[in-house]
């Protein structure tokens, strides 16, 4: 069975094989976004402005259904791992109800609260009644991007990660091509922008749906269970925490940025357009690991869950620092992208050059938490990233706005990097002790 590969492939070829779908679907997703907002910094930098300010609680959204599927994957390729096909089927069954369930719930509660939300950041009466309904059309797209993104996972948990690939990057395709007709041929804006988004939801739902009904890969037959319930949250709520405290983290620098003004809150949105194609390498080669090592700790093969851990840590971290390399050296080309205005290309390039800092020490903490949470340690990779997040960023975001002001506010994450390193190295040695005991 193709599965198998990721019991005996190398492990170098297994993982770039594995990861590059992922980084390419990733690819797609930035790209997508790096255009959406292009196109509507090109339209209206107030209008950019203003539907910035709900990009952290629709990446919250985006977490849980991206961590919900990451975990559903992990359990699966466990259950795999073991030959038990009837769990994994199970596993499908179980996510699939709560994802609809949890997507229908924040559909919801989008439409009802959004501007009170946006008002929460902002008083400029354009401002809130862009973002609102900005955050309004989008939110009635998330049942759809939820289910396509749990057929991507099934289909990575079988080492299938071209189909994954597929399902998510059309949307993206449809996305880029679908934004300058609504934004510009018909004047929508960030209107426009929001309908496109959702198109593309419904495009990666209705590819999942057909690849899914064409292979069959596991039944919808198997039964609800609280049990595969909380093996799939074991692995998923680490990883949506990752995302979604990220998002709860840009709540929070969004009110230190605007207090600056909108100019500075509009550098910083361009900035983290271009940073996440940078970061894709890691999420991606991630995203493998967790199948990864899942597969192969359930099957009994600890050296390769320790193989493939280095190797993926030693990937990304080259990857990292050839995109700090570059946005150091390429920062007014990367800015003049969005803007040629004077004073936002001057902000823009030493934004870019400090928050690009952060790609330097970030790797060992994204790859150690794919490898816990293929392991079962959702509960240390989220210590992890609670530690990273809230006991260090978040103060080093206040403490150094207080004495250097912006700047210190973009070396915040450099400096929550650096600092939790040794607990990575902590963690990991208590769990691979811990793990080769369990083996033995």
């Amino acid at each position: 069975m193709n599965e198998e590969r990721l019991g005996n492939e190398n492990i170098l070829t297994l993982v770039v094989r594995m990861a590059l779908p992922a980084m390419l679907t990733m690819a797609f997703q930035a790209l997508y976004n790096a255009f959406d907002s292009l196109f509507i910094a090109r339209y209206s930098s107030h209008a950019f402005a203003s539907i910035s300010i709900t990009h952290p609680i629709i990446n919250i959204s985006l977490a849980l259904c991206s961590g919900f599927g990451a975990g559903m994957g992990g359990c699966i390729s466990r259950h795999l791992g073991q030959k038990d096909k009837k769990s994994a089927e199970n596993t499908f069954k179980t996510a699939f109800l709560c994802v609809i369930a949890i997507a229908c719930t924040i559909a919801l509660l989008s439409l009802i609260l959004a501007k009170v939300f946006v008002k929460c950041f902002t008083t400029d009466t354009q401002a809130i009644s862009l973002g609102s309904n900005y955050l309004q059309i989008i939110a009635l797209g998330f049942p759809l991007i939820f289910i396509s993104t749990l057929f991507a996972s099934l289909f990575n948990s079988h080492s299938l990660p071209l189909y994954a690939m597929i399902i998510q990057s059309s949307g993206a395709v449809a996305n880029i091509i679908l934004d300058p007709i609504f934004i510009f041929y018909f004047d929508l804006g960030s209107q426009g922008a929001a309908i496109s988004t959702v198109l593309g939801y419904l495009v990666s739902f209705i590819i999942g749906f057909i690849f899914y009904q064409r292979n069959r890969i596991l039944k919808l037959s198997g039964s609800f269970l609280t049990k595969e319930l909380k093996s799939i949250s074991n692995i998923a709520l680490p990883s949506m925490m990752v995302s979604a405290a990220g998002s709860i983290v840009g709540l929070i620098f969004n009110r230190l940025i605007l207090s600056y003004g909108l100019d500075a809150m509009a550098v910083y949105s361009m900035y983290l357009k271009l940073e996440s194609f940078m970061f894709l390498a890691a999420s991606g080669i991630s995203s493998a690991l967790v199948v990864i090592v899942s597969y192969n700790y359930g099957a009994g093969n600890f050296e390769r869950v320790k193989k493939a851990y280095f190797t993926s840590l030693l990937l990304s971290w080259s990857v990292m620092i050839i995109g700090f390399i570059f946005f150091q050296t390429c920062t007014k080309q990367l800015v003049s992208l969005f803007t040629s205005d004077d004073t936002l290309m001057k902000m823009g390039i030493r934004a870019f050059k400090l928050l690009s800092f952060c790609f330097l020490f970030t790797s060992p903490n994204i790859i150690t938490s794919g490898l816990l949470q293929g392991l079962g340690k959702g509960e240390r990779s989220l210590a992890l990233t609670m530690t990273r997040f809230f006991a260090l960023l978040i103060p080093f975001a206040f403490i150094l706005n207080y004495f250097i002001k912006l700047d210190g506010l973009y070396l915040s994450y450099f400096a929550s990097d650096i600092a939790v390193l040794p607990l990575i190295s902590i963690v990991y040695s208590k769990t691979i002790k811990e793990a080769a005991k369990r083996q033995d």
